[in-house]
């Protein structure tokens, strides 16, 4: 996670570091779809040229250069460049209110798979008001009362691996990896399984991010195994994509599409030793849909 200061200019070099312990570069380990157009090296004995990889500071104020464009992919040691590649360090100009932004791969033809590998996180932009501080002007909750969360669904092999699925439409081709939508069958927040996290009986600031490819989340808290709406803690939306909210936004039901951020005020007073269910209930191919 970065935490920066808007109109605090910052310059940062990413690294492609996909390479083995000898220094190789690595393959991919998900399916390939090379039927469609995407960030290939021009090396003709790829994977040994490596993993092409590109990042974009998602609702960020970024200079074009700067921008992580689809085809300014790169190579490990930046041995091969994408046609619209132009530099190694990318100058975020960050002239822009307080926000939930965050950075992902996006490198042509394999977003999809360089994110569900992991090279996504979030870049949290500060400012006057909202300084992350304890005795910040608007009264927010600070550390360790401020939690990002970002929620993506995932599919694993029977050991624990990675699995994306692929499927040729005729036999004897090639595997294709382009989905119409991907719904995985686990849902993790920050990287952990159906994880758990033990609040104290006060007002946290909980900043949801929607890391997944194609599925929506409509949440909601509960007590226990109730289902019902409302009977858990409100969640109070303070901001989204583009900063904060003029006032607090008092929700039952808090809905986010991929991709997408909101800030919240959830308040744990008065569930003292209870169990608190963060609940989703958004359509999709599976029917469960807890998180």
């Amino acid at each position: 996670t970065f935490v920066a200061h808007s109109y605090a200019p910052v310059n940062v070099r990413w690294t492609n570091n996909l390479v083995d312990m000898d220094g190789m570069p690595l393959p991919h380990f998900l399916p390939l779809d090379t039927s469609l157009m995407w960030a290939m090296p021009m090396d003709p004995m790829y994977p040994m040229s490596g993993v092409p990889v590109v990042t974009h500071l998602h609702g960020g104020h970024t200079e074009s250069m700067s921008d992580g464009l689809p085809l300014a992919w790169y190579t490990p040691g930046f041995a091969q460049k994408g046609p619209t590649w132009g530099k190694e360090v990318l100058h975020y100009d960050l002239d822009q209110e307080a926000a939930t932004l965050w950075y992902h791969d996006h490198a042509l033809g394999i977003t999809r798979l360089n994110v569900y590998a992991g090279l996504a996180g979030f870049f949290l932009l500060r400012d006057d008001q909202d300084t992350g501080l304890r005795d910040n002007p608007l009264g927010l909750p600070a550390f360790p009362y401020e939690v990002p969360i970002v929620i993506q669904d995932r599919m694993f092999t029977g050991d624990g691996q990675l699995y994306y699925p692929s499927m040729p439409e005729e036999p004897g081709q090639p595997e294709p990896s382009v989905l119409p939508e991907f719904f995985g069958d686990f849902l993790l927040v920050n990287g952990q399984a159906w994880p758990v996290i033990d609040v104290e009986p006060r007002t946290y600031r909980l900043r949801f991010l929607n890391g997944s490819d194609s599925r929506f989340y409509n949440m909601w808290i509960t007590p226990g195994l109730s289902m019902a709406f409302g009977t858990g803690p409100a969640i109070n939306q303070i901001g989204t994509d583009g900063g904060l909210l003029y006032a607090p936004v008092p929700l039952s039901q808090l809905t986010i599409g991929p991709g997408e951020r909101a800030d919240t005020l959830v308040s744990f007073a008065g569930f003292e030793g209870e169990t608190l269910i963060l609940r989703n209930n958004a359509r999709s191919p599976f029917p469960k849909g807890e998180a």
